[in-house]
């Protein structure tokens, strides 16, 4: 054979350019073609330039160029597997991409929303250092609801808010007392354990919305508050209250309140 840069090839079958998905290559194998070998091709991956493997060659028949499927696919990191009795060229890209494996690419997408989190957990901290606490009393009108911090005060080993709920909506409400958190001195607290004989037992009662002749639109009492030091000079409260209809949704109510010095 002439030992030129372009040489005749007698081929049998000539493998196409890589496809994403399995390739099926058909030829009749008394069909001759011309074709001519390219060395000057080179091959460049996501930027980086990798030399053809030895026993690999490329060729161009027709105006077109073909390259070695299996040198193309594993550089690409698919698998490439022969199907002799089909005759049929393999080649499977879904179980890596872009050089990693599924499981990293899943590993790294939930890398990225742990991130989103915790950014958004420092966009939090940052909005409560902002914070304005004031004085009682003290009241948040919710379209549907009227909530009043009327009071604070400390007896016998425990601080005491008052509160004032009116139900200005058609549902029945209900304040979840037990539900109650408070922050003092970035120590957290909770009412969920507090013994029985201190809750007020208005609050496992509807607030209504009023009728003519009735007040049960309007709920006083008061929440304990677990033993928390005689001293602090601020609360952050948060209440929960339910809409006690068949969705049973709960609604947050946050309460930013400075203590009055003695």
């Amino acid at each position: 054979m002439n030992k030129r840069n372009n040489k005749f090839l007698v081929l049998g079958i000539l493998i196409g350019l890589l496809s994403s998905i399995s390739i099926q290559v058909f030829a009749n194998t008394n069909d001759i073609v011309q074709a001519y070998l390219r060395n000057d091709i080179k091959f460049k991956f996501d930027g980086n330039e990798e030399k053809l493997d030895e026993g690999y060659a490329v060729l161009n028949y027709d105006s077109r160029t073909y390259v070695p499927a299996r040198f193309i696919a594993e550089k690409l990191r698919a698998e490439v597997n022969w199907v002799e009795e089909t005759s049929t060229i393999e080649i499977n890209s879904s179980r890596l991409l872009n050089g990693e494996s599924q499981e990293e690419k899943n590993s790294e997408i939930e890398d990225d929303i742990n991130d989103i989190y915790e950014e958004e957990n420092m966009q939090d901290v940052n909005k409560e250092e902002t914070k304005i606490y004031s004085g009682v009393p003290v009241s948040k009108d919710l379209h549907d609801k009227l909530i009043s911090v009327t009071d604070i005060s400390y007896d016998n080993g425990h601080w005491r808010v008052y509160l004032k709920v009116e139900n200005k909506g058609d549902t029945p409400i209900q304040l979840l007392q037990r539900e109650t958190k408070v922050v003092v001195d970035d120590k957290n607290y909770t009412t969920k354990y507090l013994p029985i004989h201190l809750l007020d037992n208005k609050w496992y009662n509807d607030i209504k919305k009023r009728d003519k002749d009735s007040d049960d639109d309007v709920m006083k009492g008061f929440i304990t508050l677990p033993e928390i030091h005689k001293n602090p000079e601020k609360f952050d409260l948060t209440f929960y209250i339910l809409q006690n209809d068949g969705k049973q949704e709960k609604q947050e109510i946050k309460f930013n309140v400075k203590i009055k010095s003695e």
